[in-house]
């Protein structure tokens, strides 16, 4: 069988032609696409077909937003998309959609060694798994483990309220609440969050910058320059990004590992201090040690989506 495979963001969506045989996956074509060239998800998928005629048996996409009885708004871009509508644009029979970190959650098991590197050794051990990923948005998701195999569910933990755990943090909610009457874990945690971090920085003068600074992906190139404004901002987003990784262990207990996902971690990568990163992923108190057992793993391979969602495929596809 073949499937038009993806993984569907708010900034980008990622589209795969891959073919289903005998259990395995081949992909034949790759394409990125910015979302923001289009009006709506058809429109992405008719400029794909054009370039890339191949006939299709079947679709799943994973996409950046709660996915209830088929049908999903991604959380960061006013595009709604269905199962049925998806099924009948492409005329295919099969059509899903689930949760971008629950396609995420399936290509896991997909990883080579080279697709990762290791942040925090933690202990090798079978269990359930988590993943947190920042992006343009942030999302979590859980491999629980039955004693036999992982069942990969989605959450929207990244919209639960954010926590600080330093007199600057609570200055920085107090800072975000000026904005938002609701200060999630996504508006630290993210593209837009980081953003978010730099202004909050400059506003209260807690460092100065040499560059005019108006998106995210120039905060990391600011960096690299050695501008002490960007530098802070990327130790806080790490600070923060440890935190929560912590919390969630402590809410899933993923002794088979706990993944860091997305596009902005493997950018930021040579700003990570590892030392800090253990220090506030452990911080929690009486359970610290607890979590010294939890292996931390940042996700290279950009990709991981797409394969998931054609693992999905594989195993839902009549």
């Amino acid at each position: 069988m073949i499937f038009l495979c993806g993984d569907i963001g708010a900034s980008n969506s990622r589209l795969a032609i891959v073919e289903i045989h005998e259990q395995k996956l081949q992909f034949h074509v790759k394409e990125f696409l910015e979302n923001s060239d289009f009006q709506n998800f058809h429109e992405t998928l008719a400029a794909f077909q054009k370039k890339h005629s191949l006939k299709i048996d079947g679709a799943c996409f994973g996409v950046a937003g709660p996915v209830h009885l088929g049908q999903v708004e991604i959380t960061n871009l006013p595009w709604v998309i269905t199962e049925t509508g998806t099924a009948d644009f492409l005329k295919v029979k099969n059509c899903f959609l689930i949760n971008d970190l629950h396609a995420i959650a399936y290509g896991v098991r997909l990883l080579e060694k080279s697709d990762c590197v290791e942040i925090l050794p933690g202990r090798a051990a079978q269990g359930t798994q988590a993943i947190v990923a920042p992006g343009s948005g942030i999302g979590e998701a859980i491999l629980f483990w039955d004693g036999t195999k992982h069942h990969p569910m989605p959450t929207e933990g990244g919209h639960s309220s954010y926590s600080p755990t330093s007199s600057l943090q609570v200055e920085l909610l107090q800072y975000l609440f000026q904005s938002f009457t609701h200060v999630s874990w996504e508006r630290v945690l993210s593209g837009p969050g980081i953003l978010n971090i730099y202004q909050f920085l400059k506003d209260t003068k807690k460092a100065s910058g040499k560059f005019p600074i108006q998106t995210s992906a120039q905060i990391s190139e600011g960096a690299l320059k050695g501008d002490a404004l960007c530098l802070k901002t990327i130790d806080l987003f790490f600070e923060i990004l440890a935190t929560e990784a912590g919390n969630l262990a402590l809410k899933t207990l993923p002794f088979g590992g706990l993944y860091i996902a997305g596009g902005i971690t493997p950018k930021l990568l040579n700003f990570l201090n590892l030392g800090e990163f253990k220090k506030n992923f452990l911080h929690k108190g009486r359970m610290s040690e607890l979590l010294e057992d939890i292996r931390v793993t940042l996700i290279l391979n950009d990709d991981v989506g797409i394969r998931g969602a054609a693992a999905y495929a594989l195993l839902k596809a009549d």
